[in-house]
């Protein structure tokens, strides 16, 4: 298993939770990993955050290191805008940013109703 962020904190985290895993400090655009790296790229909560154009730039990214990719995410609540400007602190302390390690907060964040992220992996 290989783990990626940005941010050297959580990957400390990552390291305690996965012994024996790789953890890589880096970008998701571009992915810091040879064409067919993997069999599969999992992604949690990470998605949404990406503007259009954004998004697009990922999914051949991921599609570039593995043959699938599986998109965990948030759907739209009620008491959110579907789309919005984040300022989110972490756990480890740091902020959150976008897709690129110079961009600074706050983050971008877009979320569906649960039938449309089904409608967008599965391409019907």
């Amino acid at each position: 298993m290989t783990g990626l962020d940005q941010s050297a904190q959580m990957l400390e985290i990552a390291r305690e939770r996965i012994p024996g895993g790789r953890v890589v400090q880096g970008d998701a655009v571009p992915l810091p990993f040879e064409d067919g790296s993997f069999d599969r790229v999992f992604t949690g909560h990470f998605y949404g955050h990406l503007r259009a154009g954004e998004r697009e730039r990922f999914v051949a990214e991921a599609l570039r290191v593995a043959g699938q990719l599986v998109v965990v995410d948030s759907h739209l609540r009620p008491d959110h805008d579907a789309e919005e400007q984040q300022q989110r602190t972490l756990n480890d302390g740091s902020c959150t940013r976008s897709t690129s390690a110079t961009s600074p907060a706050p983050s971008w964040r877009r979320s569906w109703p649960a039938a449309r992220c089904c409608t967008m992996a599965t391409g019907s």
